[in-house]
């Protein structure tokens, strides 16, 4: 026996080396918010506890062998316990406070979340505490990515002081943050996927449990964790919850009957509204949380700053009010560099279970008898990226929804996002007041500038787009640097637009300032229209007469000298 116990002692320290080596990466986790940084530490975390598994597994061999009872050496998954305030919730609240005691190790949210209570937030409240909680339904929250739902869940977890929550955060990136909030107590872990039936709670209590994240059908890791949880629940439907938080392609194809058998509800939470982000910021707390983050203009009104972050962020919540404008044009990019098929991106379907769709650049509303759902590009500016590799007919497809929002800036938007799709899909033809065919414009690169930094041109003949949201006076740009001619274009779907000279001759002035080989240019202005408003179209507004009286223009006749030309499809 000797000899047995001191190799038992052995595997005793290796596994408490074991466990506090994996209490030290599941630490630097919850704090790492770098995602390759995580992913690298998952690794590790997953090596650790395959080892840690093994070592227990080997333990019990031991004892076994030696019919002696297993020793009460194993950790528990849980971190220690620690308090946390309770949160009260109540139906009439615009805004709840969700302290960072609560959103630390959920994968979620870092720091103190404040959250605006609009209707989609109280929607979804209510769906699970009536529809999972009161009439024990296996309960679906599914909408697009920044639409809140993931939040909401784990708002609910903290106000829900009646029922212990379990909390799974999957990730197709990093291992499972889990979370578990009873009588007042928050425990958090880090767990591989092997190890989710180890905390599953076993007591024949009440308990909630909720998977935020999981891609059903699309990945196995995750759908054997859906496939514990769906076991767990079944073996007591009476006293046991399940919620299940994803993206709108989570659950691919469902059958009618096997929902109802089962007691399964699936609720949508759809984008947010420029209405909703108006009435956010009517409360000063809220303004004051999310003012560092409306950054896309020097505005300092509320709703000045929501218009110009709106170009960018759209009806994502997390673009508007989590990450800067520059961070969310990154991430735009990002998400149409992964893009598989740009026509399927660009089709505004009334199905929302495609994979083939990558749901960050997409927002969600319903459609008028709130039983279908159309979708849409998530911003403008997600709209003109994409608009930059679609056909024109697939830059309509989005645009045939608009109707449905009823926007008119976002029609606007979509009207610039037509035009230059037009420009580098087969060009645009172009044609005067009487419908005489006067030119066709085509590009084969388009070069999109900060218009307070009008770059030095590379090429002799160059198409341009400016960057800034709400750029006024012009939306096109066409430089002839051989024949010095500049081609100015303000891009409408109206029947009468303001001139605002003086947006016009900053552009000229910068261009020639960067390119000083381009002097006494000749500076033509048009403006763009469909072609069937182009004899109607009146220009209404003049402002900044004279900017332009270098380049030729006579000062206080400049209305007279603009082009107004029709373009087909605008």
């Amino acid at each position: 026996m000797i000899d047995l116990n001191q190799k038992l002692t052995q595997i005793e320290q290796e596994i408490k080396q074991k466990e506090t080596d994996i209490d030290a990466i599941e630490d630097q986790l919850i704090d790492e918010e770098d995602i390759k940084r995580k992913q690298k530490l998952s690794v590790k975390l997953n090596r650790l506890q395959q080892r840690l598994k093994d070592l227990n597994h080997r333990y019990d061999k031991i004892v076994d062998a030696a019919k002696e009872p297993a020793a009460k050496r194993r950790k528990t998954l849980w971190s220690n316990a620690v308090s946390v305030t309770p949160i009260n919730y109540d139906t009439d609240s615009t805004l709840l406070r969700i302290p960072s005691d609560y959103l630390k190790g959920s994968g979620l949210h870092q720091g103190d979340l404040l959250m605006y209570c609009r209707q989609g937030f109280q929607d979804q409240m209510r769906f699970m505490q009536e529809t999972v909680i009161r009439d024990s339904h296996i309960g679906w929250v599914l909408g697009p990515p920044g639409a809140g739902k993931s939040t909401t869940a784990l708002a609910f977890a903290a106000t829900l002081h009646q029922w212990p929550v379990t909390w799974i955060h999957l990730s197709t990136l990093y291992s499972p943050y889990c979370i578990r909030i009873q009588n007042g107590q928050k425990q958090t872990c880090v767990i591989n996927y092997a190890s989710i039936d180890d905390i599953l709670p076993e007591d024949l209590e009440e308990h909630l449990l909720i998977i935020d994240g999981c891609l059903q059908n699309s990945n196995q890791s995750h759908q054997n964790v859906l496939n514990a949880c769906n076991t767990w629940v079944a073996n007591n439907r009476d006293q046991r919850r399940l919620l299940c938080v994803s993206s709108l392609a989570a659950r691919g194809k469902t059958k009618l009957h096997e929902e109802r058998e089962f007691k399964i509800t699936t609720h949508y939470v759809y984008s947010w509204t420029l209405e909703e982000y108006y009435a956010a910021m009517e409360h000063r707390e809220f303004c004051d949380a999310v003012r560092e983050n409306l950054d896309a203009s020097q505005a300092e009104s509320p709703k000045e700053m929501i218009d110009a972050k709106y170009f960018y962020a759209g009806g994502s919540s997390r673009y508007m009010f989590d990450s800067s404008t520059e961070q969310v044009k990154e991430l735009i990019e990002e998400a149409v560099g992964s893009i598989a098929s740009f026509e399927r991106q660009a089709n505004p379907g009334y199905s929302t279970s495609s994979s083939d769709v990558v749901h960050r650049l997409v927002s969600i509303y319903p459609l008028e008898d709130r039983k279908r759902l159309f979708w849409t590009a998530v911003s403008a500016y997600a709209a003109s990226r994409l608009a930059a590799s679609l056909t024109p007919a697939a830059v309509r497809n989005l645009y045939r929804s608009i109707d449905l929002i009823g926007n008119p800036s976002i029609a606007g938007w979509f009207t610039e996002a037509l035009f230059f799709s037009g420009l580098q899909h087969g060009g645009l033809k172009v044609y005067d007041k009487e419908g005489n065919q006067k030119a066709t414009w085509a590009a084969e690169s388009l070069l999109r500038f900060d218009p307070k930094s009008v770059p030095k041109l590379e090429t002799t003949e160059q198409w341009m787009q400016p960057s800034i949201w709400n750029q006024g006076g012009y939306d096109a740009v066409y430089v002839d640097k051989s024949n010095k001619s500049i081609l100015l274009v303000q891009v409408t779907r109206a029947e009468t637009h303001s001139f605002l000279i003086q947006h016009f001759a900053n552009f000229v002035n910068g261009l020639l300032t960067s390119n000083k080989d381009m002097k006494k240019p000749s500076v033509r202005i048009a403006f763009a229209v469909d072609r069937t408003k182009a004899r109607n179209f009146k220009i209404s507004t003049v402002s900044g007469q004279g900017s332009l009286k270098k380049y030729g223009w006579r000062e206080g006749k400049e209305k007279d000298m603009v082009e107004i030309l029709g373009v087909d499809g605008l």
